[in-house]
């Protein structure tokens, strides 16, 4: 998967699959877990999915969402620099 083109155009270059049946349930299931991270899919990028086995539904899925978590800064893990923020600090002695 290009990282560069969803970084830069919001796209992805898809093939077509090898699926026999369309697996609707796979591709909706990818879109909700997409959701989180603010993106979904186009009406063009559903029905080429459709042609997608399990497997490679899976692949395209893993390859995605970890692109977008590091494009949207999810797959950092920040820790708040005043963990009890705004009492703690309004509580705080000032020496």
């Amino acid at each position: 998967m290009n990282e560069i083109l969803i970084r830069r155009k919001n796209k992805v270059i898809l093939g077509t699959g090898t699926a026999r049946v369309a697996n609707d349930r796979y591709i909706t299931a990818i879109m909700k877990n997409i959701e989180e991270l603010g993106y979904t899919f186009s009406r063009e990028v559903f029905d080429v999915l459709r042609t997608y086995s399990v497997n490679e539904l899976s692949d395209f899925y893993f390859e995605l969402k970890a692109a977008l978590m590091k494009l949207t800064g999810a797959d950092e893990v920040y820790t708040p620099m005043y963990a009890d923020f705004p009492k703690g600090v309004m509580e705080a002695r000032m020496m």
